[in-house]
């Protein structure tokens, strides 16, 4: 199966506010979630209908941005304790299709250095093609 990057191009304000967005939303979500007992999905739906201002692209891309977050957060957070925004940046390489302007926008953010894999890699691929990289966070983290 053929993977594809998502073409959506957001002006670099966009990009920075969403990001504002994804890391306001994530602890909260993690703490609603947790506290009402309700999936993820219908939190979120809270928190969109509290933002009247967000548009249907911005729900799309936190959506998406947030899920992949929340399916990786064992891996991510509790395996290799990784950092939020480094967290994201790993679950966005993870993912089949990706938004190459947000992976380059965390890219800039995270200290450590993960060579993103080409997209067509299978996950088994593309684990492995980073699997150095990810050692070494182990190892500094541990």
């Amino acid at each position: 199966m053929s993977t594809k990057s998502l073409k959506i191009i957001f002006p670099d304000k966009v990009i920075h506010k969403l990001s504002e967005l994804v890391h306001e939303f994530i602890p909260l979500m993690e703490q609603m979630v947790k506290f009402n007992k309700r999936p993820a999905d219908v939190e979120l739906s809270i928190l969109f209908r509290k933002r009247k201002e967000l548009g249907s692209r911005d729900r799309r891309f936190l959506s998406r941005v947030i899920f992949s977050y929340f399916r990786w957060l064992g891996w991510t957070k509790h395996k290799l304790k990784l950092s939020l925004t480094e967290a994201l940046y790993v679950s966005e390489i993870l993912e089949s299709e990706h938004h190459k302007q947000w992976l380059e926008f965390l890219e800039n953010k995270i200290p450590i250095q993960i060579n993103p894999c080409p997209e067509d890699l299978s996950l088994t691929q593309k684990s492995r093609s980073f699997q150095k990289s990810l050692m070494l966070i182990l190892l500094i983290k541990s």
